[in-house]
Parts: structure tokens; sequence; C-alpha cells
């Protein structure tokens, strides 16, 4: 149908076809994103997209088809889903991902790094990871012109993010995937109040959103 669809372009029906194929983007994406590339269905792409930043998280932790669909990305939907506001992953995870990418295949290194790697938002990362990143992208065989920039950036705006001078722009825009300070606060068994305080990602939070944090 998509095929005669795509072909007579109906549009009615080329729309109707796109709905169904995102109805069931949770239970095969690879398979849909394929179909949406074939033919064009730019609203269906970008549904997946949104699909696979959302649970980046998990599909990094997955060791089979869902993984290796995620490698074969072309760089295009690539850099759509690690540059989506709502990724559900640490920016460290991200970044881990992007390299994943581009050690999956060595042309993409020459190709894509430059692409890949700005849309990381290194100055969102623990200084911690920073530093992990930067020891890593050191020691690989992408160019230092692909990256040197963009760690100078997080640098700066890690030492002077409490001063006159804050970088600002697309790559310290605040994630979804952000640490967010929930504050608990009631009434003891003796009648006096208490205030708890716990930082945990947006992806734990969802995790014990149904029972209480201790």
């Amino acid at each position: 149908m998509i095929a005669a669809a795509s072909y007579l372009q109906v549009d009615e029906l080329l729309s109707f076809c796109s709905q169904k194929l995102i109805l069931h983007i949770s239970k095969c994406w690879n398979l849909v994103l394929n179909v949406a590339s074939c033919y064009g269905l730019t609203n269906v792409r970008q549904a997946v997209c949104k699909h696979i930043s959302k649970n980046l998280h998990q599909i990094q932790r997955d060791a089979g088809e869902t993984w290796n669909s995620f490698k074969n990305l072309s760089a295009r939907n690539l850099c759509l889903v690690l540059d989506d506001d709502d990724c559900c992953a640490t920016e460290k995870e991200i970044f881990d991902a992007a390299i994943v990418w581009l050690k999956h295949d060595v042309i993409r290194i020459t190709s894509h790094s430059s692409e890949v790697l700005s849309v990381i938002r290194f100055p969102l990362m623990l200084p911690s990871d920073l530093q992990i990143c930067t020891c890593e992208l050191d020691s690989s065989d992408i160019p230092p012109d692909c990256y040197s920039m963009l760690l100078e950036e997080a640098i700066t705006y890690h030492h002077k993010a409490g001063g006159d001078l804050v970088v600002s722009g697309r790559r310290t825009q605040m994630r979804n995937a952000v640490d967010v300070v929930i504050a608990l606060g009631g009434f003891t068994a003796s009648e006096q109040t208490t205030n708890r305080f716990q930082v945990l990602p947006v992806a734990e939070l969802l995790e014990h959103s149904t029972k209480e944090i201790r």
C-alpha cells in the first residue's frame, strides 16, 4: 500500500500509512525507520529519532539487534537523535554513543567526526566526565581539530560560569536528563516537620516515581 501511495503521490494515503507506521515504532523502530527512509516519510523518520533519543539509555544497554541498529544509523539521523533536548541519557552516555557510532566504520571518523561531536554538549558534563572524554579523544584517531575547540568551550564554561563571562548557546542548553533536586517534606511521628533532599537523574526519578524515595 505504501509503495503505491508513494508512487502515485496520494497524500491522504501516505498520511494514513505514516500514522500506522508510527504506531509500531516502539516495537520495531529500526524497520519503521528503514521504510520511512525508503519512501521519504520525514514525519515518521523524526518520530523514530525522537523515540531513540528518549530511550537511548536503554538502547545502549542492549547488546543485541537494537544496539546494532543504532550503530547503523545514518549521520543525519544520529545527529538528530543526539542533539534532541529530550534525550534521556547523561551527556557522557551521549558521548559514548557517538564514539561507538564513529568507530563502527573507520570512514566515519574522517567524514563525520566534526558533525557528530558538535552536537554533544560538553559543557553540561561533570568535570570528571569531561576529563575522561578528553583523554579518550586524545588517544583516538579522531583529528584534534574536530574537538579541540569544543573542549576549550566546555572548560571555559566550567571556569567562568560563576564569573563575568558565561558561554551560552545550543551546547549549554539543558536536556531532559540533567539532575534534578527533589525536596520531600512532611511530619514525623512526633509531629515535627522534616525535609529531606535527594538528587536523582530523570531516568532514575521515573523508576522511583511509584514508590517512596528513601
